[in-house]
């Protein structure tokens, strides 16, 4: 992103939800990227700026203390809140992805798109969020070689502070890993078969797993575990921030995720 706008001559404040606040201060101060790629953070709770009133309407008026030139929404699956957020900055320049309707009617993404002043075509059917990423950044026109993989060095603090957390469970390494939850209920894979991948590992390797997530998490946690058949697991949900989270993955054997 600094390529196309570089910080001698751009300020970029990054959006996001509220659980990528401690990850996103990290980078912002240099502390785990290899070269920080914006300014500012502005941190949103979704759920509540969909649900309260009056939580929106102060964020959108928050929002507009501001004065951006530029706006970029890179998602394929857009939303209305989303839309919304990319409106009211009033940015000279509003670059979205021409997305699906997973997430919005068709009615409503035709009326919105015509509030960007450019919307970017990506690879349709399913290629990964990794190789979209990849697809907008070009279509932007980044020339540098870029695997859309995001890479950070992590402080051996943060290393040991996870140590701690999964030993303080009964986990010591080797370990892996398993991310039960997904934005969508299709993506999620039931707790039985997941259940069945960790019992396979313990009983092959005994290694041991953790369960993490976020608090919403420990709901299919309890699920999976009620599941087992004698594996060595804990439940992380809940109790890890991304940059403890990224910590615990990189010391991990094995990472199972959805999608």
């Amino acid at each position: 992103i600094r390529e196309l706008y570089p910080n001698q001559e751009w300020e970029i404040t990054l959006l996001g939800s509220q659980e990528y606040k401690s990850l996103a201060e990290f980078i912002r101060l240099g502390v785990i990227s290899f070269e920080p790629v914006f300014d500012s953070f502005i941190s949103i709770n979704r759920l509540i700026f969909r649900r309260n009133l009056i939580y929106r309407f102060k964020f959108q008026k928050f929002l507009q203390n501001f004065s951006y030139n530029t706006v970029l929404y890179p998602v394929y699956s857009r939303t209305s809140d989303g839309d919304q957020l990319v409106f009211i900055t009033n940015a000279n320049e509003k670059i979205g992805i021409d997305g699906n309707c997973l997430n919005i009617t068709e009615q409503r993404k035709q009326k919105n798109n015509s509030n960007y002043t450019r919307l970017i075509s990506v690879k349709s059917g399913w290629p990964s969020e990794v190789e979209r990423n990849v697809s907008f950044v070009k279509e932007l026109g980044i020339n540098k070689s870029v695997d859309g993989i995001p890479r950070w060095k992590i402080p051996e603090t943060i290393v040991d502070e996870s140590m701690k957390l999964a030993t303080s469970h009964g986990i010591k390494p080797p370990f892996t890993i398993f991310c039960p939850g997904a934005s969508a209920k299709y993506r999620i894979w039931p707790a039985q078969k997941i259940a069945s991948v960790i019992d396979y590992i313990w009983n092959k390797y005994r290694i041991p797993a953790l369960i993490c997530g976020t608090q919403a998490d420990k709901i299919i946690s309890v699920e999976i575990q009620k599941n087992l058949k004698g594996a060595k697991v804990a439940c992380l949900c809940g109790s890890t921030d991304l940059a403890q989270l990224s910590a615990l993955i990189s010391s991990a054997k094995l990472c199972v995720t959805m999608d």
